[in-house]
């Protein structure tokens, strides 16, 4: 007799993954994270760099407004006992520039705040200077000080208040206007007008990602320009005598 034939059904078998299908799932995967990656990476150096170049802008913003502040505030020059204690407004040829006491652009102003603290006046003499940096930091430019005497009527020697206001500047010039032209230089007591009517700022500041400060000056690096026109509204007191009819 021939054995009974079972009549139950056999499972059914089950495909698994190629080597193939699950080395291009793998591929595939890895595609779509790096897409992803470099998505997240390019988004974090946008914010790093907007972030960057509003805190930059902000402290252009507050280097020009002290600026401006300052030019505003500029008093007359002594003459005679008027005044004694201001000087002229002076802008290039100025040596030293290393020395506090030898500035870009030197001049009197009536900026200086009151306060119970200090027991000085509000007028002071202030300085703008471009030095090279003297710390550790990675520098791209030259640091823009303002050196403020408050004691005009020291003792001894005078005492400075140096202030680094902007970093990584790469140009920081400045123009006169005297009432026709546009000039570079400003003499003091050789000028026929002691002040001039407006000043105009022409600033450099150079903005680069922090990785590349480690290569100084050859970092790749974005210049912002950026330029100013100041008008001084103060001018010196004429002496002319109004007439009325040829009678004085």
């Amino acid at each position: 007799m021939t054995p009974a034939r079972s009549t139950g059904s056999r499972p059914p078998l089950r495909r698994a993954f190629t080597l193939i299908e699950l080395l291009l799932a793998i591929t595939l995967s890895a595609l779509v994270i790096s897409a992803v990656v470099g998505v997240l990476f390019a988004s974090l150096r946008l914010r790093n760099q907007t972030a960057r170049r509003l805190e930059l802008a902000s402290s252009v913003q507050q280097s020009l407004a002290l600026l401006r502040r300052d030019l505003t505030g500029i008093a007359l020059p002594a003459t005679d006992s008027t005044n004694a204690m201001a000087g002229s407004l002076v802008y290039g040829g100025i040596t030293g520039i290393n020395d506090p006491a030898g500035t870009g652009m030197q001049l009197f102003t009536t900026s200086g705040i009151l306060s119970e603290l200090t027991p000085w006046a509000d007028l002071q003499k202030v300085g703008y200077t471009l030095r090279l940096p003297t710390n550790a930091v990675a520098s791209i430019g030259r640091d823009l000080h303002r050196v403020v005497t408050r004691n005009l009527l020291p003792q001894l020697a005078e005492t400075f208040e140096d202030q680094i206001i902007l970093r990584d500047v790469q140009t920081f010039d400045l123009s006169f206007y005297d009432g026709s032209t546009w000039r570079n230089t400003w003499g003091g007591t050789n000028e026929t007008v002691s002040i001039p009517r407006a000043v105009r700022v022409n600033l450099v500041v150079a903005d680069a990602d922090p990785s590349e400060r480690e290569r100084g000056m050859s970092a790749n690096r974005t210049l912002l320009p950026y330029q100013l026109v100041i008008p001084v509204l103060v001018s010196p007191a004429t002496n002319s005598t109004a007439t009325t009819g040829g009678q004085p």
